[in-house]
């Protein structure tokens, strides 16, 4: 989230991908799981919000 921060969406995302292959999906923890989909979802709409208004 460091890099959503720094609004580098690009990073973030990539790394939270990263994190959810990596570290939930083999754990089996569906409350991180929950946090990495609202955050990726969080950064689509600033995404979208950006395009919108440029």
């Amino acid at each position: 989230m460091a890099f959503a921060n720094l609004c580098q969406d690009d990073e973030s995302v990539a790394n939270l991908l990263q994190a959810r292959e990596l570290l939930y999906i083999q754990q089996g923890n569906q409350e991180a799981m929950a946090i990495i989909k609202q955050n990726l979802e969080l950064l689509k709409a600033r995404k979208d919000a950006r395009k919108t208004h440029n």
